[in-house]
C-alpha cells in the first residue's frame, strides 16, 4: 500500500478557512469525504493522507476507504456534483509536531515518494 497527500482548498465558500477549521469538522463528523478525479490504485485502508494547505504540510490522518464519487454536501452546505471517487478520512488530523516541510499545491492527489516519507516521518514524530 502507499501514502498519498492532497492539497486543501483555499475556498472558504466550500471548505475550511483553516487546517484547524478543516480538524474540527472533522472531529465533529468522524470522517469525511474529499473528491479525488481517479482511483488511487495503491493506496487504501490504514494508509496516511497527508494534507497540504498554502504550500506547507499541515498534517495527516489515516484512510478510511476509496469509494466512488456521489454528490454530497460540504460542511458549507453547498451540494458539489459527483467525482469520479472520494477519499473518506478518518478523524483526527494529526498536526505537524516538528519542522516544516514545503510542498508545492496540485489539483487530485499525488502518491508519497519514499525520499519524502523520511522527511514526513518526522514531522510527526
Amino acid at each position: 500500500m502507499a501514502n498519498i497527500k492532497i492539497t486543501l482548498s483555499a475556498n472558504s465558500r466550500l471548505y475550511a478557512d483553516s487546517p484547524r477549521d478543516e480538524a474540527a469538522w472533522l472531529e465533529r463528523a468522524g470522517h469525511l469525504h474529499y473528491p479525488l478525479q481517479c482511483f488511487p490504485k495503491r493506496a487504501g485502508l490504514g494508509d496516511w493522507v497527508y494534507f497540504i494547505h498554502r504550500r506547507k504540510v499541515v498534517g495527516r490522518a489515516r484512510i478510511l476507504g476509496i469509494e466512488p464519487g456521489k454528490s454530497r454536501r460540504t460542511f458549507t452546505r453547498i451540494r458539489r456534483p459527483a467525482p469520479p471517487a472520494a477519499l473518506k478520512v478518518a478523524a483526527p488530523i494529526s498536526p505537524v509536531t516538528k519542522g516544516l516541510m514545503m510542498h508545492p499545491g496540485f489539483p487530485g492527489f499525488r502518491y508519497v515518494t519514499s525520499r519524502e516519507e523520511v522527511r514526513l516521518a518526522r514531522l510527526f514524530s
